[in-house]
């Protein structure tokens, strides 16, 4: 009988620890890999020491350029192992090598380049540092090393661009690919497994070439696409575009892209106006124009060419349940691969893909209308095509659908997101887990000892049945304990660690029609005061906007765009969920008569600036009139900029927009805005625009002086050659990362607004609790347009000296948000910044 108590005793305890134990343990596999960048000692070139943080700051437009022979060090740390490492390069570098050491400087394993601008390499447990030894010129944007666990669900693992492909997808730039083509990706490349390829002539800016390729990764497209070389200046002007990719080299890669693929299915834009722009219709028109003068044995396995065109008789419904998103939708789908999209998210929230096509070429017939882009084609003749089946039964276990790590077998798969929960909270919870697995292991082990050491003592004593139940008491007691534990207090202590980290709050707006409020003539008289407002402690990262700033936005009761024009009142408002902009018209009397026009701005979650500029060409010299340029970019809020090159460009130094270097002069201080919402201020002889570029720098400005600096009225200023007389101004100043202040000041209008000096322009900045603050253009340019209508007011004289008073048309302004709302240039407009104003 004793012996029969000691195994059922161990039997019991063995099963416990073979069930509770593993369970906890398994808890904690799921839990996400720690970027452990930071914890890294990364060495440059010696040359290059002081400029690390260009990557490893996250940001994907600034980087740093190395020259062949380079070699990048990244000792990795020594009491956390690394999984693997991820690059984001600037431009996709021609050769390097990626070599892994251990601590014995022993050669682990070497990696050759990927063609991919980004890319990821796995990490062997033994090594501790890693070098990347560049054999040509290379522009790195960011490196990330991870520990283990789970990579983060962006993480993107490309395959290989297809040699051959049945769908061919032929985009002029990432932003028309991205509107014409997610929804066909999602319902046909993904959703039916077919070999597809994607060519982009354009590849834009790096920000937009990471919109494109985030948002395939998430959509489940898991080869790369191509990118072509062809740049352009102005997306806009088909004459533009034609001109700056050239008819015979664009001509040519569309023939080779052709040939290359094979495909039998190729879709482009439309080339007719409604192209998604210039650019779209000519790359349209290019590939057209080839399968119409093919020759006889020129793509012969082409059977159809779609074109993404609003006029066409093939229809596509984006709203049936696709198989292999889970029953999402095609524009569902789409339209969760846009949030990758932030530089696109600027202009729309939401994305509504090209569902309509006209076939426009076909060798097996045309369509009869049933909605489908294979009609007529033998699906078993495609390389791949597959008719997805739902999985019968609701099951944790891998599924046929695509998973997010490609293998080489694979050619499309779908990306499983990534749980939100922090590595800290998933460690945490593995470790309260593992604390009640220890107390029960801990009640059996007791048991076991009592059924050992006293097991005949109280088989002799009481029953068998009796004997087992004290030998196990000491484990009933330590499961109730662990049982309480798990209940009741580690609910509160993961709740306590859940408040003790912040929350990020991304909020969205999706764009529905709206009335356009009704401009109305400002009237002279009326004097209102500035609405005191107040920051409380916001910090650096807009993207966690504090509670505080909420009543600065939209309220959930609001439409997606909320606009208010009050001009009898002097006041006007635009908010949404991300962008908020507060404008006020103050008229004083003292010292002297002015009216102040000020726009407080506060983004959160993404930026809302950008620039804006005349010249069709741009060149930085032709101007147009302000409220044209602000309505042709449908412009929320614009004001005046520096006026590029146009004129005074002796005195100016640093110029550039949108990464185009304009000037480049080192002897006079520039103003440059940075990815992170940030202003900065650029010292004469400090640096150069190679340097601002890598720095992450897309935006530089000149003009001058600097009116404010640490907070301070730059004493400067009023010696400055500008201030010499009271002028019409327009200046722009920073209160933190994200909330800026811009102020127009009319002027040389004695009974209406005389204007100020330099150093008590900059006196305002100061009052509005900027840290720094900079001057614009001024004079017969300053200019301040909210939703097409100018709000400041010249007078209508020339007289060819300073005391000029009119509307000077600009070469550029500084922009903020984007709406449909806006007029379009060729309707009414009621206020022209002169004092003719036009009777509504």
């Amino acid at each position: 009988m004793n012996r029969t108590l000691r195994v059922l005793t161990l039997l019991i305890a063995l099963l416990l620890c073979l069930t509770v134990c593993p369970a906890a343990l398994a808890d904690g596999e799921g839990e996400s890999a720690r970027d452990l960048t930071a914890d890294c000692a990364i060495v440059m070139p010696e040359a290059l020491q002081e400029k690390a943080h260009r990557i490893t700051d996250g940001w994907i437009e600034s980087y740093q350029a190395f020259s062949a022979k380079h070699t990048l060090e990244i000792n990795l740390p020594a009491d956390q192992a690394a999984q693997g490492v991820y690059f984001e390069w600037y431009t996709l570098p021609k050769d390097y090598l990626l070599e892994e050491y251990d601590a014995t400087g022993t050669l682990v394993s070497s990696y050759e380049k990927q063609p991919f601008v980004n890319c990821y390499f796995p990490i062997d447990e033994s090594v501790t540092r890693l070098s990347l030894v560049f054999h040509s010129d290379a522009e790195l944007s960011d490196l990330r090393i991870y520990g283990a666990g789970t990579l983060p669900a962006d993480i993107q693992r490309w395959e290989p661009t297809l040699e051959t492909a049945d769908m061919l997808y032929i985009a002029s730039t990432p932003q028309a690919a991205v509107t014409d083509f997610f929804g066909v990706l999602a319902a046909y490349t993904v959703e039916h497994e077919i070999p597809s390829a994607l060519v982009v002539l354009a590849r834009e800016t790096r920000t937009m070439q990471e919109g494109l390729l985030a948002g395939l990764w998430k959509l489940g497209v898991a080869n790369y696409p191509q990118f072509g070389s062809f740049e352009s200046l102005n997306n806009e002007s088909y004459k533009r575009v034609r001109g700056f990719w050239g008819v015979g080299t664009t001509t040519k890669f569309v023939q080779s892209t052709l040939a290359r693929y094979n495909a039998r299915i190729v879709l482009t834009h439309t080339p007719g106006d409604l192209a998604y722009d210039a650019a779209a219709r000519y790359c349209a028109e290019v590939v057209q124009n080839e399968l119409a003068q093919r020759g006889e044995d020129d793509y012969t396995s082409v059977q159809k060419l779609y074109l993404a065109s609003p006029e066409g008789a093939t229809t596509l419904d984006w709203s049936k349940p696709l198989i292999l998103f889970d029953g999402e939708s095609a524009l569902e789908a789409a339209n969760e691969a846009y949030t990758e999209n932030p530089g696109m998210q600027v202009f729309h929230k939401t994305l509504n893909p090209a569902a309509v096509f006209q076939l426009d070429y076909t060798m097996v017939g045309e369509d009869t209308g049933a909605g489908d882009l294979l009609e007529n084609i033998d699906t078993a003749a495609l390389t791949n095509y597959i008719v997805p089946t739902p999985s019968p039964t609701p099951s944790p276990e891998p599924t046929p659908e695509p998973t997010p790590q490609p293998t080489p077998q694979s050619l499309f798969q779908e990306d499983t997101p990534q749980t939100q929960e922090s590595s800290g909270t998933a460690a945490l919870e593995r470790y309260l887990l593992l604390g009640a697995a220890g107390l029960l292991l801990l009640g059996a082990l007791i048991g076991i000892c009592v059924a050992i050491g006293k097991g005949r003592y109280l088989t002799a004593r009481y029953s068998l049945g009796r004997a087992v139940f004290a030998a196990f008491l000491p484990l009933l007691i330590t499961g109730a304990i662990a049982a309480a534990f798990l209940l009741f207090v580690r609910p509160l202590i993961l709740a306590h660690f859940a408040s003790q980290a912040p929350q990020e709050t991304v909020a969205s707006a999706t764009p529905m029609p709206a009335d356009t409020p009704e401009s109305t003539q400002e009237p002279v008289q009326e004097t209102t005061e500035p609405e005191a407002e107040t920051t409380e402690d916001a910090a650096a990262n807009t993207d966690e906007a504090s509670d505080a700033d909420d009543q600065y936005f939209r309220s959930e009761s609001d439409p997606p765009e909320v606009v208010v024009a009050d001009a009898e009142n002097g006041h006007w408002e635009y908010r949404t969920d991300t962008l908020s902009i507060l404008i006020d018209r103050t008229i004083v009397t003292e010292p002297k008569l002015n009216r102040i026009y000020t726009a407080e701005i506060r983004m959160r979650g993404e930026d809302a600036f950008r620039t804006m500029q005349a010249a069709e060409n741009r060149n930085g010299m032709g101007s147009i009139h302000p409220w044209v340029l602000a309505r042709d970019g449908q412009c929320v809020l614009m004001v005046t900029g520096d006026n590029l090159i146009q004129s005074d460009d002796v005195y100016k130094g640093i110029i550039i927009r949108g990464g185009i270097v304009f000037q480049d002069r080192k002897a006079v201080g520039s103003m440059a805005m940075y990815p992170d919402m940030t202003m900065r201020l650029i010292d004469a002889n400090s640096t150069n625009a190679s340097e601002l570029l890598m720095d992450g720098a897309r935006d530089v400005f000149s003009f001058g002086p600097v009116l404010v600096s640490d907070g301070v009225v730059n004493s400067a200023a009023a010696e400055h050659r500008l201030s010499r007389r009271n002028n019409p101004r327009t200046g722009i100043g920073m209160i933190e990362p994200g909330h800026y202040i811009v102020i127009v000041v009319d002027g040389r209008q004695p009974d209406y607004s005389v204007g100020m000096l330099l150093d008590e322009f900059a006196q305002l900045f100061v009052e509005h609790g900027c840290k720094v603050a900079y001057n614009l253009d001024g004079g017969v340019s300053a200019c301040m347009v909210f939703m097409g209508e100018q709000l400041n007011r010249h007078g209508n004289k020339r007289v060819g000296t300073y005391e000029d008073s009119y509307q000077r048309r600009i070469p550029d302004g500084l922009a903020w948000g984007y709406s449909d709302l806006v007029p379009d240039s060729d309707d009414p407009i009621y206020n022209t910044g002169t004092s003719e104003v036009p009777t509504p």
